[in-house]
């Protein structure tokens, strides 16, 4: 959770305005970055890391299997989401939109910037969480079971 928690005060305190769905969505209810050159000291991959690592480790605790599942299915969202970002697909998906006559509006996500960073950031987290879950169950699951 605080991984979560740490990725949104990112989000909130040094994106700029309009760089993702969050920050106008958080502008909207009336909150507003503090200063861009927070971002300075982070790396621009750390949210996506972040994210991937922190909801697999939540599904984790949810799930009882260790199979995987969740780390798999948080890098192949947030894969969708970041590549979906990407600006040939932005145009591909409103040439669709015109061919099918689907009228959808993904402006939430056309806001967003692709990065290569931000997919290494994202299997990063998945296989951090993997990790992490791993230590966690074989050894603090098993010896509090002593």
């Amino acid at each position: 959770m605080g991984a979560l928690l740490f990725g949104l005060a990112i989000y909130m305190f040094a994106r700029g305005s309009g760089t993702s769905a969050l920050t106008v969505y958080l502008e909207r209810i009336g909150m507003h970055y503090l200063s861009p050159s927070i971002q300075a000291f982070l790396p621009g991959w750390l949210p996506c890391f972040l994210h991937v690592f922190g909801f697999s480790l939540i599904t984790n605790a949810l799930l009882t299997t260790d199979n995987g599942f969740s780390e798999v299915w948080w890098v192949t969202i947030n894969l969708i989401l970041e590549i979906a970002q990407w600006d040939a697909l932005h145009l591909a998906w409103i040439r669709v939109n015109d061919l099918l006559g689907i009228h959808f509006d993904a402006s939430w996500i056309m806001r967003g910037t692709f990065s290569f960073t931000d997919l290494v950031g994202i299997f990063a987290g998945g296989i951090s969480a993997y990790i992490t879950t791993g230590i966690i169950r074989c050894c603090v699951l098993t010896d509090s079971a002593k």
